[in-house]
Parts: C-alpha cells; sequence; structure tokens
C-alpha cells in the first residue's frame, strides 16, 4: 500500500509510486494524507497549479531530506525516487496534465 500517481502522457500513462512503508516523502517533513490531499479536488487530482506548489513544498525542505538521509544512511533508492518525483511533476505540469492520485 501507498501513494499512487498518474497521468496521460503522450507515450501511455506515466506512474509515480511511494510506499508508506518505506516513504521517501516524511524525509521532507510532509504526510501524503495531511499536506497532499489538501491539494487535491473532489475528483482526487492535483491539478498543475498545485503539482507547482508541491514541488515548491518540497524545494524549501530540500536540505532537511538530504539531512535525513544523511542521519538515517543514505538511501540511493530515495535519492532516486525523489529525482523520479521531480521529473513526474514537471512532465505533468509542462503538459498540462491533472494527476490523478490514489493515497
Amino acid at each position: 500500500m501507498g501513494a499512487d500517481l498518474y497521468f496521460a502522457s503522450t507515450g501511455g500513462v506515466r506512474q509515480f509510486h511511494d510506499s508508506y512503508g518505506n516513504a521517501m516523502l516524511w524525509r521532507f517533513g510532509l504526510s501524503w494524507a495531511e499536506d497532499v490531499m489538501p491539494l487535491l479536488d473532489e475528483n482526487d487530482r492535483l491539478s498543475p497549479e498545485n503539482a507547482k506548489r508541491l514541488l515548491e513544498m518540497l524545494q524549501k525542505r530540500r536540505l532537511l531530506f538530504w539531512l535525513n538521509l544523511l542521519l538515517f544512511g543514505v538511501d540511493d533508492e530515495l535519492r532516486n525516487k525523489y529525482a523520479d518525483l521531480q521529473s513526474f511533476l514537471n512532465q505533468a505540469i509542462e503538459l498540462g496534465e491533472p494527476i490523478r492520485a490514489s493515497l
């Protein structure tokens, strides 16, 4: 179980998954339920504007993320997952596509 985000792109469906067991988001001091869910519309979609807000939230807490990686051991999987999430959000924003969320 975890957070699943996806949107339609020219290459098919693009997806991002963050498991609750090894959640990357909490290392930013954020929560899918408390911080991301309020950004969703009534159809559980994250608009491109709110995807930008999420990127800004991550950017503001980037130092905390890196400190957490140092404290708990640098984790290449989490570092790569952060890069994947940034790429995922930026692509949806560029395409103007809302992101469907299952949290």
